[in-house]
């Protein structure tokens, strides 16, 4: 996924003159200043209480580039600024909180952020897309939060206070857009990662292929009596039961990949995982679905966690699902046809594959993603195979690798 974006009038390298650039507003015209470095490098200094904007009105999803230099003190960063609140990055002593305000500045949501400047140039990176906030310094991660609501389209604002001392440099602004599939940027990562380390068979790596119901009898709930018939010593065959038709891994497997969930903080016993399992119908429609952190309910025959859903529809066509089943309620994150190119034949095996890690999730089929998610509500549980009413479906190569593995 590739996007170009234009830069927006204000986007400066404030090397026009000795005054600052009618794009640039200030209150002050002697304490925003255009000075001059050893080597000629021009930049705008703000000495004391003063405000500092670039005339760029109404933007809500933003990239924002700017060199900057905290000589002094600290300064804050207004986001979306409007009349009924906006998000403020208020750098102070070494350290930035993201303050989300409302119209009085009384303070709705908060994060600290330790050792987030320093005294020299660094090169700070805002992506304020929708909710999502990334900040980056100097190419490190600092920030990365989805938060609970944010502002609409407002305007942006430098101010530094008695005291305080800033440079700013080489800003771009730009109107931006997220890519389909940045906010699963973490589970590429992971993806990359894991498959690159070494297999650790039965520790933080498991491996099923359908080929021996007895020596894997212990690895799902009701062991040989569980939904669906290792067939051929190839594959798994479930069929519908007219009942809720799964079958449930145990949480006894490898060294704790599978959590309770319950350290929302630290996330120690979370089900961070890779898991894989290759679909396909041998009748003309059917679904079937994967779950992760998956639990029985407390009827035990219905299954809470998170579902990714194929069904081949009587065209031949295919619909995904991605939807999670709580305790309470139920939540539907992606629900329509499965991406594919123009003339793309669909193969007759389906990769489903799911990545979890803390409170996110991804999610991929047929090496297309469908969908990410953050702050998921579970975080503990197994994984589950299933399928829907009137359905036949085979399941083969069910991957599961430890994305946070705990032994090493």
């Amino acid at each position: 996924n590739v996007i170009i974006q234009r830069a927006e009038p204000p986007s400066e390298h404030f090397e026009g003159g000795g005054s600052l650039p009618s794009t640039w507003l200030t209150t002050s015209t002697t304490a925003a200043t255009i000075e001059r470095e050893s080597d000629g490098n021009q930049y705008v200094r703000m000495n004391g209480a003063v405000e500092l904007t670039p005339a760029v009105t109404d933007i809500r999803d933003l990239g924002m580039t700017c060199r900057v230099f905290s000589e002094q003190g600290g300064y804050q960063l207004y986001l979306r600024e409007t009349p009924g609140g906006s998000l403020v990055l208020d750098f102070d002593a070494g350290n930035m909180t993201v303050n989300r305000v409302d119209a009085n500045g009384a303070i709705l949501e908060t994060f600290l952020v330790r050792n987030a400047y320093a005294r020299r140039w660094q090169n700070l990176n805002v992506l304020f897309i929708e909710d999502r906030l990334t900040i980056h310094v100097d190419g490190d991660l600092i920030f990365e939060e989805t938060l609970e609501s944010t502002p609409g389209a407002g305007s942006i604002r430098f101010v530094t206070g008695r005291g305080d001392i800033l440079r700013i440099d080489d800003c771009l602004i730009t109107r931006s857009a997220s890519s389909r599939d940045a906010a699963a940027g973490f589970a590429y990562a992971l993806i990359e990662e894991v498959l690159a380390r070494p297999i650790r068979d039965l520790r933080s790596d498991l491996f099923e292929y359908f080929d021996d119901a007895f020596g894997k009898r212990g690895w799902w709930s009701g062991g040989l009596d569980a939904d669906g018939d290792y067939t051929d010593g190839l594959y798994l065959r479930m069929s519908y039961l007219d009942r809720p038709t799964f079958r449930l891994m145990r949480d006894v497997l490898g060294v704790e990949i599978f959590g309770e969930g319950s350290d929302r903080n630290n996330y120690h016993d979370s089900t961070d995982i890779y898991a894989s399992v290759d679909v396909r119908f041998p009748e003309a429609t059917g679904t079937a679905y994967m779950v992760v952190r998956a639990r029985e309910g407390l009827t035990g025959t219905d299954l809470l966690g998170y579902y990714v859903e194929l069904t081949r529809n009587s065209d031949g066509t295919y619909h995904v699902q991605v939807r999670h089943h709580g305790s309470i309620d139920r939540t539907i994150f992606y629900d329509g046809p499965l991406p594919v190119s123009e003339g793309e034949q669909v193969p007759e095996w389906v990769t489903l594959l799911a990545v979890t890690y803390q409170d996110r999730l991804a999610f991929f089929v047929n090496d297309r993603f469908i969908v990410a998610i953050d702050n998921a509500e579970d975080l503990g549980g197994t994984i589950a195979l299933g399928v829907g009413e009137n359905t036949t479906a085979d399941f083969d190569t069910l991957v599961i690798r430890d994305t946070s593995p705990h032994d090493q």
